[in-house]
């Protein structure tokens, strides 16, 4: 994976998989409350509605995210090491966080409905994190380890 795709995949993968996952969330609690499908197939229609709020919403957490992402790339960090997922992990946490404030503060009810709804975000951002830091880790070329020297350097 080159910067450019690597640089788009960042940016416009987190929303698609966020909305994706909290459409198969949606989906398995529906199957496990015993609903039909017709019924599951009527209510997950609106997908693409779905998909356009997760990119107006994610928009600016997922350029923050390819923006300290490719930061730390430039300082050295190894596209392929488990730092990575790590760093992605976190940034997921941190933006699932900030999108769950936004969509907790339109609602009209408590504080503790807002946080609810952040809880839930931050750990929908932190799944579409690792998700994104292992894409990006096992689909980036090898890079040699200039920080090690000797013999079992390589």
């Amino acid at each position: 994976m080159g910067r450019r795709t690597r640089i788009a995949l960042e940016v416009l993968g987190p929303p698609l998989l966020g909305a994706c996952l909290l459409n198969g969330v949606g989906i398995a609690r529906d199957l496990l409350s015993g609903t039909g499908w017709s019924y599951i197939w009527l209510q997950r229609q609106d997908y693409l509605v779905v998909v356009f709020w997760a990119y107006l919403l994610g928009v600016l957490p997922s350029l923050g995210y390819m923006g300290v992402m490719e930061w730390r790339f430039a300082r050295g960090l190894n596209p392929r090491s488990s730092r990575t997922v790590i760093w992605s992990l976190s940034l997921g946490f941190v933006a699932g966080g900030l999108i769950g404030a936004i969509v907790g503060g339109l609602f009209d009810g408590s504080f503790r409905d807002a946080a609810v709804v952040a809880a839930y975000f931050s750990a929908a951002g932190q799944v579409v994190g690792w998700l994104l830091g292992l894409l990006i880790r096992y689909c980036s070329p090898a890079v040699r380890d200039q920080s090690r020297t000797g013999p079992t350097a390589g």
